[in-house]
């Protein structure tokens, strides 16, 4: 199978005769922010694209100085991009490389769609590719979305203060590999994961951080698209602002290309044309406000907003193959719930079957222990939960012990009363 992009499907604009060289020379002196501001009218007076328009002050600035970004700076497709050709030609890149699990390819490829596109969201989750091992495809996945995305910038050891910056200056779609080497265990960067946390949503993503050689308070951007890939899962803050992509070892019957090293230019066409598309539906897209189907879980419907928004703007298939993964996939990770919800739901099942009001902690832990197919046996380095370890996940829920007289004795120990607040709100 061949990785070659396929020439698009393209409408017919016919080409401007007026010169435009000294208005594209003056324009290309002005700054970013005064561009942006008369960019549109003056390409309504040259009778060209805005797209366009912007090629040609690139072109121009980039004649008169040399560029040092680490991002290449691509030109929108010339012509308008047929949106189906489009969709099947991002799923064909994907699927020759990657074997992805069933209903989780339309969520990438509008999320890949999203990167050029994504201020026109409130929230734009990452992108948390997890493996339970090594050799499970996530780095060549990782690749191609490298390939695909806008401005991507990819690598496997970033610091706090680079990460905020590059940010800052340049909205890039970061891709962070090997994430389990410093964002869990005892190696858990907490810098970076508060930065990676504080970037879900547009309004809120900001840092404050001492900078300059008078170390004054400055403000930083944390809003950009990010693909985290790691083996394992990450903290629950950071399930709780992504879009969460499994991936598994391959079938030795599923046959797929090996990527070449010039893959990423092989794309630049189809780059391009994913950027002409989102200039050409940006202010539709920015007028469109779809809300994906009522689930118990508000931070996962905020999560795959965007993706319904493009799949509805672009329509069938894709708009059913979006709805199908969004329900498939939040129903199966309803099984994975926080450990926190999981005690609580074990602790509601030892009150209702011993009809108690009141229990002392040790005798909560006993029958916690003896339950199959939970982890309080084997908590902590294979020993038991102990009473501080169930005190410790009850508090952040406002539950607390307390002296408890039962049985003849008085211990630590928890009322049931304490608990139905919680039992009402997360289960």
């Amino acid at each position: 199978m061949s990785t070659e992009i396929s020439t698009p499907t393209i409408g017919i604009i016919k080409p401007s005769q007026e010169t435009i060289e000294e208005s594209v020379e003056r324009l290309s002196g002005l700054s970013d922010l005064d561009y942006q501001q008369v960019r549109v009218d003056e390409a309504k007076v040259l009778s060209i694209r805005v797209s366009v328009l912007d090629g040609y002050v690139y072109n121009q600035r980039k004649n008169e100085q040399p560029d040092y970004s680490i991002f290449e700076n691509i030109e929108p497709w010339h012509d308008p991009v047929c949106t189906n050709w489009l969709i099947d030609e991002i799923k064909k890149q994907i699927k020759q490389f990657c074997a992805l699990p069933e209903n989780y390819l339309a969520p990438i490829v509008l999320w890949i769609i999203g990167t050029y596109c994504f201020n026109a969201f409130r929230v734009y989750p990452k992108l948390c590719i997890y493996s339970p091992q090594k050799r499970c495809g996530k780095s060549t996945l990782m690749e191609v979305i490298d390939a695909l995305a806008f401005n991507s910038l990819m690598a496997s050891n970033v610091s706090p203060a680079v990460i905020y910056r590059v940010i800052e200056k340049y909205q890039p779609t970061l891709l962070l590999d090997e994430a389990d080497a410093w964002l869990v265990g005892r190696n858990a960067d907490e810098a970076m994961r508060g930065i990676i946390n504080s970037g879900h949503t547009k309004t809120t993503a900001k840092i404050l951080r001492c900078d300059g050689d008078k170390n004054e308070p400055k403000s930083f951007s944390t809003w950009s698209p990010m693909v985290i890939g790691m083996i394992g899962k990450p903290q629950a803050t950071i399930v709780d602002r992504s879009i969460m992509v499994p991936m598994r070892r391959k079938l030795k019957n599923e046959s797929l290309i090996k990527l070449s090293v010039d893959y990423k230019e092989t794309c630049m066409i189809l780059r391009r044309c994913i950027l002409r598309w989102s200039d050409d539906n940006l202010e539709a897209l920015r007028n469109t406000n779809i809300i994906p189907p009522l689930l118990n879980n508000d931070r996962a419907m905020d999560n795959w907003t965007a993706t319904f928004n493009l799949a509805h703007l672009i329509g069938e298939p894709l708009l059913t193959e979006i709805n199908h993964s969004y329900l498939a996939i939040n129903n199966e990770e309803l099984d994975e719930e926080d450990i926190g919800i999981v005690l609580l739901k074990d602790i509601k099942n030892i009150f209702e079957q011993e009809s108690i009001e009141t229990m002392h902690s040790f005798f909560i832990i006993n029958k916690l222990v003896m339950m199959e197919d939970r982890p309080w046996r084997e908590w902590r380095r294979g020993a038991a939960m102990t009473a501080n370890s169930l005190a410790n996940i009850l508090k952040p829920f406002n539950i607390r012990p307390k002296d408890i007289r039962h049985g003849g004795s008085v211990r630590k120990g928890y009322d049931k009363k304490e608990f139905l607040d919680a039992f009402n709100r997360y289960i």
